[in-house]
């Protein structure tokens, strides 16, 4: 029938690992002196700062240590007013890989490794800006103001309403004085030239308006 394991026994086994510092064994040797039976211990920080004549961040770095390399491990959590419980434990021979120290684990700045995959865009076609795209009066006339300039952007179509009579003219004039200064001699000329196209066609319509007013008001 196997034994259990004594505090002795731990601590011998923490003597003589390769992997921790001197620092750490002193550490281990004041756990040792608290230590039960069963190898639970218990020992405030601020007295083992006192004993060790370090501050209590630097021991909470030490036992930190000791938890990494498996030689402790956490039965009860501790917070202000409680401390913590550990457990003594013995680790293999053949886990003991790199140097365990506390400026090398517990002082390092976590490490960011790049982007192993670029990160995904949506998939779509190019839009072509509005002051790169060629609008023509045939285009505003039939209610329509496309790119011609790609394949690609022909299918990509924008509805102008299509009014009648002043308010089309109205509507039709802001939305082309409502652009950005660097678009403005282009939509000037347009502006001209489809003021001028609506005038002409226009005309016999208010010529029509105002002969059929006269019929309406003669007596």
């Amino acid at each position: 029938m196997p034994t259990k394991p004594t505090r002795e026994q731990w601590l011998r086994h923490v003597l003589s690992s390769a992997t921790l510092t001197d620092a750490i064994k002193v550490t281990a040797t004041e756990l040792f002196l608290e230590m039960r039976a069963n190898l639970h211990v218990s020992v405030p920080r601020a007295l083992l700062a006192r004993r060790l004549g370090r501050s209590e961040r630097q021991v909470s770095r030490r036992i930190q240590v000791l938890k990494e390399s498996g030689f402790l491990d956490v039965i009860e959590t501790g917070w202000k007013g409680r401390t913590a419980v550990y457990v003594g434990m013995f680790k293999s021979r053949g886990s003991d890989a790199q140097r365990v120290t506390v400026s090398s684990t517990l002082c390092e700045a976590p490490k960011r490794h790049p982007l192993e995959k670029p990160v995904p865009v949506v998939a779509g076609h190019r839009v072509t800006p509005w002051a790169s795209r060629h609008i023509t009066i045939g285009h505003l006339r039939h209610g329509v103001c496309r790119n011609v300039s790609t394949d690609a952007d022909a299918s990509m179509l924008e509805h102008v309403p299509s009014l009648d009579g002043h308010a089309w003219r109205s509507r039709t004039a802001a939305r082309l004085t409502f652009s950005a200064r660097s678009a403005w001699p282009l939509l000037r000329d347009t502006h001209a030239r489809l003021a001028a196209h609506l005038h002409l066609r226009l005309r016999p319509v208010a010529a029509h308006h105002s002969t059929a007013a006269r019929k309406r008001t003669t007596p």
